[in-house]
């Protein structure tokens, strides 16, 4: 393959990656917010979900877990209490 297509695939596959961790980043924001707005603990905030959030919930943390790691890792280190 022509070093000309490795760079345009891996500009393409890091840019995806970056848009991944924006869309987790965003999603872990939401539901920081929920949870501080409901005032319930995680283990019931998760039991009054809906079949369908909950489905959302999965995919949303199950399928990109590295930008969710990153966008989690990057949520921890804006909302530091240092």
């Amino acid at each position: 393959m022509p070093a000309a297509v490795m760079i345009g695939l891996a500009v393409v596959l890091l840019g995806a990656f970056i848009l991944m961790v924006r869309v987790q980043y965003g999603y872990i924001t939401e539901l920081r917010k929920l949870k501080h707005k409901t005032g319930a603990e995680q283990n019931a905030y998760y039991e009054n979900l809906s079949y369908e959030e909950e489905q959302l919930h999965f995919s949303m943390q199950g399928g990109f877990w590295p930008a969710a790691a990153v966008a989690s890792f990057i949520y921890k280190l804006r909302h530091s209490k240092a």
